[in-house]
Formats: structure tokens, sequence, C-alpha cells
């Protein structure tokens, strides 16, 4: 997007010069005042916003991490759907979720490559801090310390009927 936008300005540029050198300066106007706008080149998008904005399809999914697979040792993504009651993938490189396909997976930086016919978006994985707590832990109260491990207790047994 911006070598086009280069593009434009260039050969902007080079038609006002070739118009001077033709002997046409009394027709063409001085371009002089519109230079400021023409360097901001206000109706080309910039590579900074392109870059951090996602396309459309990779805003329902979360890159939520990586794993390996215990026969082949090839990786994983961990991929939630948003927009399906946050459902979770387990996907491959090259495998499908409707029409978007898993194109890489880099395991450290966590980061993986979706491709929806043209458009390609890239998901970084970003630990949450404050998300949920795993299932069989507890969370641990603000502001309190380590909790120590429980203690098993026995349970008293006795034979025979109620006392």
């Amino acid at each position: 997007m911006t070598r086009v936008c280069g593009t434009i300005v260039t050969l902007t540029t080079a038609a006002v010069l070739a118009a001077r050198a033709a002997g046409a300066t009394s027709e063409t106007q001085d371009l002089g005042p519109y230079k400021v706008i023409i360097d901001r080149a206000p109706f080309c998008a910039s590579a900074t916003a392109s870059a951090a904005v996602q396309p459309n399809f990779a805003s329902r999914y979360v890159f939520v991490g990586v794993v390996s697979t215990t026969e082949d040792n090839r990786p994983l993504a961990i991929i939630q759907d948003k927009e399906r009651n946050n459902r979770i993938y387990f996907k491959a490189e090259g495998e499908m979720i409707d029409s978007v396909k898993v194109v890489q997976i880099q395991q450290s930086p966590a980061k993986l490559v979706l491709q929806q016919g043209l458009e390609v978006a890239k998901l970084s994985y970003q630990a949450r801090a404050g998300g949920p707590t795993p299932p069989g832990m507890t969370a641990p109260m603000p502001g309190a310390s380590a909790q120590s491990p429980p203690v098993l207790r026995r349970i008293p047994f006795r034979r025979g009927g109620t006392q």
C-alpha cells in the first residue's frame, strides 16, 4: 500500500516537471502551496496503521497457545472462536476452520498466521494476568500470602451401629 502511495506522489511530481519542461507553465498552476498535502498523502493508508489493524475475519479468533502432539511432535495451535460461543479448536498447519486456513504456527515467540482468501492475519499470544483460573486450582485472594498445601486428614470410621 505504501509503495502505491509513493508511486502516485512520484508520478504526480514527474507530470508537473514534464509539463513545465514542455513550456506549459502558463497553463499549469504552481503546486507549492499543496506540497504539504501531497507529502502527507491523506488518501493513502500509512504502513503503521495497516500493520496494526487486523482483517475482519481475524477479529473473531483469539490465539490461546501452542501444544505439541505426542506422536510426531508437531505443533497445534489452540484457537478460540468468539463468534461460536468461545469454541476451542486444536489445529495444525494447513488445517482449516470453516474457510480460514492455518498457514504457520511459531512456538517461540508464540505466533499464528491465518489466511482467508487473499487476506492474511498474524495473531500473537499475549499472557493475561487476570485470566480465568484453570480447573482444580483455587484463585488466591488479592493481598493474601501463598497458600500452604492441603493437609490430608483421616476420616474416623466406626464399626457397628449408631451410638
